[in-house]
């Protein structure tokens, strides 16, 4: 394929199109901020250095990223050491191979950027090793692939992608995650469907270090906000640094539903030391409620429980739960109407209940 090589003079300021058949090598010494639209055709081959400090690209506001490829033809993000697609760009012949953290990260700070049938590949070096931080609303992902890339390795730290706090309209959807060592993390006011596959379609076996879905619960607020967790496949993990810090349902008292589908885990772990529990859910069931709490295989549990849902903190048998490691589920209308204000529902595991 051909290559054209895209280097500092590059102007993203304005209107650009990455043509189908081509592979696009970039080769600058700074960041690229986009600020225009850039449209990427089925087809085209990005491949990226580890040389470049700190973004690869930063979308801010008025720029946005159209890159609709096929399943015939997706659109493919990689290292310059990937051979694979597009040949030897950087003209090594077999000098070097890909692996994680080849190259840098994508910011999206605008909004309404599509990535549709994308494939990306061994990324990781920038910050807290993401792939994509999203600080924009309407970024939307759709069948796309995650695959060798890293994400954190800490509790509280970022996954391949990243939704930050102000984050509440996004689409993520039939995009498959496998080889990553952390790969969604995202906050409490979203929602995300069951669509998505966290394990390569050709192996199952190959799948995330830390196979979950990773929730802080100081991003992003549930107020006002109707939010649905249907994925049953990996867990969700909600952490924080205290008990105190726990996923609030009951907000300025506006009326809340939280859906859960059937299958969903959810488990807490607290970040500040081995001896805080984690985090729960505080409820005020005059105006908000968690529906689908008792449909099949929901649990709520702690993040070394690793009869549910797997071993998702990538530990082996080297921890395993005992009572009280996290808040529970909390009402506080139960305060004045019941004798206690701690839900104890059988599918409720190892809190303070």
């Amino acid at each position: 394929m051909p290559v054209v090589v895209v280097s500092d003079t590059f102007d993203f300021s304005k209107p650009v199109t990455l043509k189908a058949g081509n592979v696009y090598y970039f080769n600058g010494s700074n960041q690229y901020s986009i600020s225009s639209t850039l449209t990427i055709e089925a087809g085209a081959v990005l491949k990226f250095p580890k040389t470049i400090g700190a973004a690869i690209w930063i979308v801010s506001a008025g720029g946005k990223v159209i890159a609709n490829g096929t399943s015939a033809n997706p659109i493919i993000f990689t290292s310059e050491k990937d051979d694979s697609p597009g040949g030897d760009s950087n003209g090594d012949c077999a000098g070097s191979t890909p692996s994680l953290g080849n190259w840098s990260y994508i910011v999206l700070d605008g909004d309404g950027s599509n990535f549709n049938y994308c494939k990306f590949l061994y990324n990781g070096s920038g910050s807290d090793d993401a792939l994509f931080e999203i600080t924009g609303n309407d970024n939307n992902f759709d069948h796309c692939t995650f695959a060798h890339c890293k994400g954190s390795t800490t509790i509280s730290g970022r996954g391949v992608v990243a939704y930050a706090d102000n984050v509440l309209r996004a689409s993520f959807t039939n995009n498959v995650m496998y080889d990553n060592v952390k790969p969604l993390s995202m906050n409490s006011g979203m929602s995300i469907d069951s669509s998505n596959i966290f394990h390569n379609p050709d192996n199952a076996s190959q799948k995330n270090t830390y196979q979950g879905i990773f929730i802080d619960p100081n991003l992003g607020t549930l107020t006002n906000t109707n939010i649905a967790w249907l994925e049953n496949e990996v867990p969700f993990v909600v952490f924080a640094y205290y008990q105190t810090q726990s996923m609030q349902l009951i907000s300025n008292n506006l009326p809340v539903t939280f859906t859960l589908g059937q299958g969903v885990i959810i488990k807490f772990v607290a970040t500040a030391s081995a001896t805080e529990k984690g985090p729960g859910i505080w409820i005020k069931s005059s105006i908000s409620q968690i529906v689908g709490y008792n449909l099949p295989g929901v649990y709520f549990t702690s993040y070394k429980d690793d009869a549910h849902g797997g071993d998702t903190n990538a530990d082996g048998s080297a921890t395993s739960p005992s009572g009280g490691e996290w808040n529970g589920i909390y009402d506080y209308d139960l305060l004045v109407n019941a004798p206690t204000y701690y839900y104890n529902w059988s599918n409720i595991l190892y809190s303070v209940n």
